[in-house]
């Protein structure tokens, strides 16, 4: 039986029939007020809660609401919602209300509304979200729960029409529950506002990742209680709206026409998507302004599907790289890749064909540019041929001495400028290997018989290929590239909206730095030697004719030495041109630049007509063979007709996963699992750190949770061993640190973990560094100094696989830091007791900030480097200020996002000193023996 006095609050509060007297238990009596305008009887006196007879017997199983868990309180009048204050809308009443509740602990929701005739809003009750009781249909599987224990509290809003706005009155102010504590768990309270769904859209569009989209609305509503599942939710019923029950491929197709993307596709007999050809309308734009250069390279792991991805990427004048063409595709055999590049030179109308094609040996890739693009120079990546000989002789050539011997006659090799010269250089390169005929005769039969035209100086500079002769331009697109991608699982949709960002914001560098040729006169150029050049010549162009210029004083202004390899090479005035103008008082006439390094604007390189294209011919020919099918081949025709002017129709289904692919072996079948804990305490090793790799996990928040890895393990009750070797203002902010093994290499261990890599590939650091070092041995000579740069160079020179690394081969931060963060584009963190600093990127732009990728490393026991995990947000050291002296212009914007984080990290130290606790760094005194001369302009805390 429905308790009495229930029903007849409900029934006051939807009548709006008020009292005017006293009510005592089961004493109720009310008259109707005639004078009220809109013939509701009101109240006047008080209702006291704790005197009316509602509740439910104890043990009624229906409601189970306990006497004794009810708050006694006071009379209605005393509740904090009770109030004199008129609202403007029933919004502001009902936020009023929902956000007085939630500084009580209790959460507030509408039960009903009531509407007039008229369509007009003139009552509202809002109850506890505990209130009331569970309805079920019965008919559901799912073992579900319920929070509603009929709780009796309840509010009443009414528009009052004559004064235009909105009064609220308390029915009862009691609850038969505690408040909660927190608001997190509460769907109601984790729900999103209109505007916080609006940016999770916003953010969704762009691909933003989930967890950084509830940091973003945490950060702008610290009350904000959501869950990632919430965010979760929230992007699943957007994109459900948005792709309007359509499917993957329908979607795919449909965003293809909306964007202006040129598009091939290949299906197989069951009508799967198996290769998949795209470009981006901007991309056409950018290429055939620049089709000179081609360079293609395949990567993995970037779609759910486990498709090869090749991506084709051109150069710019002003030495930027942006993406052409992406082709998904099922294998990769010759027939595949001679589609897809059939599928490019198809969108080649108006475009001028490309001089130059880099690739790696690949022999299908390779074979397919020979039969597409017979007329382009072939070229080999140098880098994959360095590595590849790395690999397969490392092993062979076991001295340390031998291998460095060899190397640089290599090196010798591949860059001889004249025949004679190769000839004694690979006189040289045989005297090296007389013990290891082996390794000779692999470069002779791999290499250098079949292939030396392709990646030999004396060959490959005959003909312009504007200094391109390895594929790093597409390695780096594709760290790029899946910088943007949010996993390695993203499917098609999500791949494409990647990609379309990514080409937007190269286009806008690419601008960017047209504008800044344009307009950007450096000092060293203004002599008359330039006068013409400069604002009508790109920036990277008057760079190489600099430094051309700079031979002539080694050179002795002998032309006899040129070699002209800048002219056939580059396209820009070689030693002996220059020479010949600086000699006659002139200056470098604009004319003898090639056409590629002037061209500061994205105006196809070739005139297209403008004339429109007549389709009539083919329609024409589509009818009359239309009419000749039979039915079931027109209803074929009009199907294809149909998909390709309204997309969303094609029947084309997804690719299937497929089960085996090339790529890099996953980092979890070469993790070496750790059986056994070292103590706590142990006391470190005098070498550079473990014996083996080992990865000790602790987290400030929760020490208990279980390991997520067979590398990781507990750390009970105690902090990590090295935590007090860094900063102590910075312990809160350390949640893991990751230990590897230390031989001498630990530094390139840590970068290469940091990279995602397995700390074993710490020699493709050591290379990595080695080329950044030399590829920009001009600006490294200004930060460093000749001496150092070569002490630096000898440094990273180490590449033993079996033997501990002598103390002159490890890394030292302080003159690595600024390589490691401008080869990979990331900024580094170092965390030293002699000083922690801050590294950006020398010479890039910085991409949006979402994107940036921040690497901390410590420096433990003086002679060891572990890898830290952060938290978001954490206080960043002082940023190094070499960084400040030798950067680009276009990379000051690195900074300015984190200038903010520098000063707290600055502020807690100055706070960390004035508070008497022990100083987390040694002074500039002590640290002088450990810091060459060159770079004592680092900074080092004291």
């Amino acid at each position: 039986m429905e308790d009495y006095w229930i029903q007849i609050m409900d029934y006051l509060v939807e009548y709006d029939i008020y009292t005017n007297q006293t009510t005592h238990g089961d004493d109720f009596h009310f008259y109707q007020n005639f004078n009220d305008e809109e013939y509701d009887i009101h109240t006047n006196q008080t209702t006291q809660c704790d005197n009316m007879h509602f509740y439910r017997n104890s043990n009624d199983e229906e409601c189970n609401i306990n006497l004794n868990r009810t708050t006694q309180g006071d009379d209605i009048h005393a509740s904090k919602f009770s109030t004199d204050e008129t609202f403007k809308s029933r919004q502001d009443l009902i936020d009023w209300v929902q956000r007085l509740g939630r500084s009580l602990g209790y959460i507030i929701v509408i039960k009903r509304s009531k509407t007039t005739r008229k369509g007009i809003m003139s009552k509202v009750v809002l109850i506890c979200d505990r209130g009331g009781k569970y309805r079920g249909n019965g008919s559901s599987c799912r073992h579900t729960g319920t929070k509603k224990i009929n709780c009796p509290f309840k509010l009443a809003g009414k528009y009052l029409s004559m004064h235009d706005c909105w009064t609220v009155r308390v029915i009862c102010d009691k609850h038969n529950h505690e408040a909660a504590e927190d608001m997190e768990g509460h769907p109601y309270a984790m729900r999103l506002t209109e505007n916080e769904l609006r940016l999770v859209e916003d953010l969704s569009r762009k691909n933003v990742k989930p967890r950084d989209i509830l940091s973003t609305l945490k950060e702008q509503n610290p009350d904000n209680v959501s869950t990632l599942r919430t965010i979760y939710n929230a992007r699943r019923r957007f994109w459900a709206t948005e792709h309007k029950g359509r499917t993957q491929m329908q979607v795919v197709m449909s965003f293809f026409q909306e964007e202006g993307y040129m598009h091939e596709a290949r299906t197989n007999q069951s009508n799967e998507l198996e290769d998949l050809f795209f470009i981006h309308p901007i991309s056409m734009e950018m290429w055939r302004a620049f089709p000179h250069i081609l360079l293609m390279d395949a990567t993995y792991k970037t779609n759910t599907y486990r498709m090869p991805l090749l991506e084709i990427v051109g150069v710019t004048s002003t030495n930027m790289t942006f993406c052409i063409a992406f082709v998904f595709m099922h294998k990769e055999n010759e027939n595949n890749y001679t589609w897809a590049l059939n599928c490019l030179k198809k969108t080649m109308e108006g475009c001028a064909s490309p001089r130059v094609i880099v690739t790696d040996r690949e022999l299908a890739l390779m074979k397919a540019c020979n039969n597409v693009f017979p007329d382009a120079k072939q070229l080999l990546c140098r880098w994959h041929i360095n590595q590849s000989i790395f690999k397969k002789c490392r092993p062979t050539i076991t001295s340390h001495h031998s291998w460095n011997s060899f190397y640089k006659a290599w090196t010798s090799l591949v860059e001889s400028q004249t025949e004679e010269t190769y000839k004694l250089n690979l006189t040289q390169v045989e005297a090296t290997l007389l013990k290891y005929p082996g390794v000779l005769d692999y470069l002779n039969k791999v290499w250098l018989k079949p292939y030396k035209q392709m990646f030999v100086s004396v060959w490959t500079d005959r003909f312009l290929n504007f200094g391109n002769h390895t594929t790093n331009r597409v390695e780096s697109q594709h760290s790029k590239l899946k910088l943007y991608l949010n996993s390695t699982q993203s499917n098609l949709r999500e791949f494409l909206s990647d990609v379309h960002q990514l080409i937007h914001s190269q286009h806008t560098s690419i601008k960017a730095s047209f504008q800044q040729s344009k307009t950007v006169f450096k000092h060293r150029y203004k002599t008359p030697h330039f006068r013409q050049l400069c604002g009508f010549v790109s920036l990277h162009a008057l760079e190489l004719i600099f430094k051309e210029f700079g031979r002539s004083k080694n050179l002795g202004l002998v032309s006899g030495c040129c070699g002209c390899q800048m002219r056939t090479c580059y396209g820009l005035p070689c030693v002996h041109e220059q020479t010949s103008y600086f000699n006659a008082g002139q200056s470098i006439p604009l004319e003898s630049i090639d056409g590629f390094w002037r061209k500061l604007d994205l105006s196809p390189c070739i005139s297209v007509e403008d004339g429109d294209i007549c389709c009539d011919d083919d329609v024409q020919m589509f009818t009359e063979n239309f009419k000749k099918q039979p039915r079931s081949m027109k209803s074929n025709f009009l199907r294809k007709l149909r998909e390709i002017f309204v997309p969303w129709t094609t029947r084309i289904c997804e690719p299937a996963v497929h089960t085996t692919t090339r790529g890099r072996p996953s980092l979890k079948s070469k993790v070496v699992k750790k059986s056994r804990v070292d103590p706590p305490y142990q006391e470190p090793h005098r070498h550079s750190c473990p014996d083996a790799s080992s990865f000790m996990e602790f987290d400030v928040l929760a020490n208990n949770e279980q390991a997520r890895h067979s590398s990781y393990f507990h750390q009970n009750n105690y902090a990590h061993p090295y935590i007090n070797q860094f900063p102590s203002i910075l312990h809160p902010y350390i949640m893991q640190i990751h230990d590897v093994k230390g031989d001498g290499n630990c530094g390139f261990r840590a970068i290469a973990v940091c990279l995602g890599r397995h700390e074993d590939e710490w020699p493709s650091i050591r290379y990595d560094l080695m080329e950044e070092l030399n590829m920009y041995k001009t600006e490294y000579l200004e930060v460093y100094g000749i001496e150092v740069w070569h002490q630096l160079y000898n440094s990273l020179n180490f590449f033993e696989l079996d033997i501990f690394a002598p103390n002159e081969h490890w890394m030292d931060v302080f003159e690595t830091g600024l390589l490691i963060a401008s080869r990979y584009n990331v900024i580094l963190h170092s965390l030293t007791t002699v000083g922690s600093m801050t590294f950006f990127p020398l010479r890039s732009s910085p991409p949006p900030w979402y994107e940036h990728v921040a690497f901390t490393i410590g420096y433990v026991n003086g002679n060891h480097y572990v890898k830290i995990s952060m938290a978001d947000g954490h206080p960043m050291p002082s940023i190094v200020p070499n960084w400040f002296r030798f950067k680009y212009d276009c990379a000051t914007a690195w900074a300015t996002p984190y200038m903010t984080r520098v000063n707290k990290f600055e502020q807690l130290l100055s706070r960390n000193r004035t508070s008497n606790r022990p100083t987390d760094f040694i002074s500039v005194d002590e640290l002088s023996y450990k810091i060459p001369h060159q770079l004592a302009s680092y900074p080092v805390q004291t």
